[in-house]
């Protein structure tokens, strides 16, 4: 079983190398916020299967500006589309998924969950004309938590046609899309 993780922002490193920390001195790692306490349970033995990779996933290969969240101290998830009024940025590696996909050595992918700030719509168009092999595709659209009109109803639409006419099969929808897709 080989599984990855892909993250360029500097909270996702810091957080898996706290993690990493923690499992190697036998100790626990919880995080806490308003209403749960949760609690990684994995193993050495399960994290060294992991491979942590400080890169994002775009449209090519290119260094790019991850735009800081001006949400408060809660929210750290940096995006590329999302965010570009506050105008803080950091500059991050990114690459397309195929390219991702090659230098690993994958030419499938059995789950791939995309919670990526805003880039999933052209992530996905990425997916398609590079007619790649992932068997199941989670995705958030982060538009529905942040907003600013009614546009991206259109969008999500747009994207889960996509995905549809392309052999996948819509599984779970917030209750919230369910009745425009």
């Amino acid at each position: 079983m080989r599984c990855g993780h892909l993250d360029p922002a500097p909270e996702g490193i810091n957080h898996f190398n706290l993690l990493k920390s923690k499992i190697e001195n036998h100790e626990s790692l919880s995080l806490n916020n308003l209403e749960t306490k949760f609690t990684y349970r994995i193993k050495k033995e399960q994290l060294s299967k992991l491979k942590f990779i400080e890169l994002g996933v775009w449209t090519e290969a290119t260094m790019i500006k991850f735009y800081k969240p001006n949400i408060g101290d809660y929210y750290v998830s940096h995006s590329i589309e999302l965010f570009k009024e506050h105008g803080e940025y950091i500059e991050v590696p990114v690459d397309r998924l195929s390219n991702i996909m090659k230098k690993q050595g994958h030419t499938s992918i059995d789950l791939l969950k995309l919670e990526i700030e805003g880039a999933e719509y052209k992530v996905i168009e990425t997916i398609v004309e590079d007619k790649l092999d992932i068997k199941i595709i989670l995705v958030e659209y982060d538009e529905v938590y942040h907003c600013k009109g009614l546009d991206y109803l259109k969008r999500i639409k747009k994207s889960s046609e996509l995905l549809l006419d392309n052999g996948y099969k819509i599984a779970h929808s917030t209750d919230m899309l369910k009745d425009s897709l």
